[in-house]
């Protein structure tokens, strides 16, 4: 059953995304909101947390969120699949279920 996982949290705290990686399934997904854009960005520890997502699971960031922090597309890690919130809202359907992580 695929799960679509949903992070708000800045990488000031860590562990809610740890223990997002940890219950991660093999075909779940991650939306990066919020603060939690913030992980999206290129950085080597931003890299460092994301190396374990395979490529049958997804990464995802909301475009107005990144926006807001001044982040642009193409200074997120190329795991990461910017959408818009008609795009999230399409995911929140076609995943099995939703978890929040903060």
């Amino acid at each position: 059953m695929k799960k679509l996982h949903l992070l708000n949290s800045s990488p000031r705290h860590t562990e809610p995304l740890q223990q997002c990686l940890r219950l991660m399934g093999d075909q779940d997904g991650i939306v990066l909101m919020e603060d939690g854009v913030l992980w999206a960005k290129r950085t080597p520890i931003n890299q460092t947390f994301f190396e374990r997502v395979t490529t049958d699971q997804k990464l995802y960031a909301v475009s107005a969120d990144l926006s807001a922090r001044g982040i642009a597309s193409n200074d997120c890690l190329e795991k990461v699949t910017v959408i818009n919130y008609e795009e999230f809202v399409n995911l929140t359907i076609n995943y099995a279920g939703t978890h929040s992580w903060s």
